[in-house]
């Protein structure tokens, strides 16, 4: 079993992650809504193009649509030296 996200469920979580409607994306992307809506369902495929513009309006990373990651895990902070304590 893939756990891999699709291209549309990877664009709808980043939308939701920046508290975007798909209106508002649409707009800050100069696409229509309704193509924005194909995309998250998978309906259409998108250019190579439409990718980069959307990765630029959202600020992210192109890979993130290609690694298939719907939603950006936290990763774990190494410990800082400070928090070591010193034996006495």
């Amino acid at each position: 079993m893939s756990t891999e996200a699709s291209f549309g469920e990877t664009l709808k979580a980043i939308r939701a992650e920046r508290g975007l409607s798909q209106d508002a994306l649409a707009k800050l992307a100069k696409l229509s809504r309704v193509q924005v809506n194909r995309l998250e369902k998978d309906h259409h495929e998108p250019s190579l193009g439409t990718i980069k513009l959307l990765c630029e309006v959202l600020k992210v990373d192109c890979t993130r649509f290609i690694s298939g990651r719907a939603a950006e895990k936290p990763t774990k902070a190494a410990p800082s030296a400070k928090a070591k304590k010193k034996p006495k």
